[in-house]
Formats: C-alpha cells, sequence, structure tokens
C-alpha cells in the first residue's frame, strides 16, 4: 500500500504530532511538584510590619549575629552585650527549594552565647539561617544566606 502525499495527509501527520507533543507536555506537568514552599503564608504575609520592625530593632544594634559556615558546623554567635538568660526566640534553617529539608531550633544558648548546628545534618546546597529572637520583650530578625558543600 502506497500512501499518497498530498497536502491534506502532511497536514494530518503535523496535527497528529502536534497533539501528542501537547498530551506529552500536560502529562509532564502533572509530575511537577506543587507544593507551597512555606506553609500559612497568608498568614505570614500578615505580620510583615512586625518582622519590618525586628529588622530595624536589628539594624540599630552595635553588633548583630555573626552567621558562619565552617569545615563541620553552622556557628551562630550571639552578641556580647546580650545575657544568654535573656534571649528566647527561634532559629529557622529555611531551603528555598524543598521545605521537607527546613530545620526549626528554639535558641539555646551557652555562655559563650554560641550556637553550633551539624553540617553533615543539611543537604548540599543553598539555605537562608533566619534568626527570630527576643530580648527582654523587644524583638529582632535578621537572616543570611548560606552555601552546604
Amino acid at each position: 500500500m502506497k500512501i499518497n502525499w498530498n497536502w491534506g495527509t502532511k497536514l494530518f501527520i503535523a496535527t497528529a504530532i502536534f497533539m501528542l507533543f501537547l498530551l506529552g507536555m500536560v502529562y509532564m506537568t502533572t509530575l511537577q511538584d506543587r507544593s507551597m514552599v512555606e506553609d500559612a503564608y497568608y498568614q505570614k504575609s500578615m505580620v510583615y510590619q512586625e518582622t519590618m520592625d525586628k529588622k530595624n530593632n536589628t539594624k540599630q544594634l552595635e553588633e548583630q549575629v555573626r552567621i558562619n559556615m565552617g569545615n563541620e558546623y553552622l556557628s551562630i554567635m550571639f552578641q556580647d552585650f546580650f545575657k544568654p538568660e535573656n534571649i528566647s526566640g527561634e532559629i529557622k534553617i529555611y531551603r528555598p527549594s524543598d521545605i521537607k529539608l527546613d530545620v526549626h531550633i528554639p535558641i539555646r544558648l551557652d555562655s559563650t552565647r554560641g550556637f553550633l548546628f551539624p553540617k553533615n545534618k543539611l543537604a548540599k546546597g543553598k539555605y537562608i539561617v533566619k534568626i527570630d529572637y527576643k530580648v527582654r520583650g523587644k524583638g529582632y530578625y535578621q537572616e543570611q544566606v548560606v552555601f552546604v558543600d
């Protein structure tokens, strides 16, 4: 059987290929993860002004929290002028690409005002260290990007 290659046959084949391409794209989009990066993002947007006030409080300090990625540990050192027992809050090690890799840690400082987190508990990639803390009722907020290699 010989196919007659006139313009109608070519148009049908082109349309069929295009439809297969579209169906393939629809299938590929169903495989993508559509989960939100942040839980309760709407509620978090409502407290945006509070976060901005905390950032302004942090900018007014003589010294900010020092965040360093070492060979074995993520080191977080709080300011010398705050007493460790007066500091409360949370450290969030936020992974922008995967919410399952986020780490939430309540702030518990030793006498050196330091906090160490083992680097081997983090997957390789980009993280944002978010420190939300209070000292004697006044709120502070600081964040810094770190990379785990």
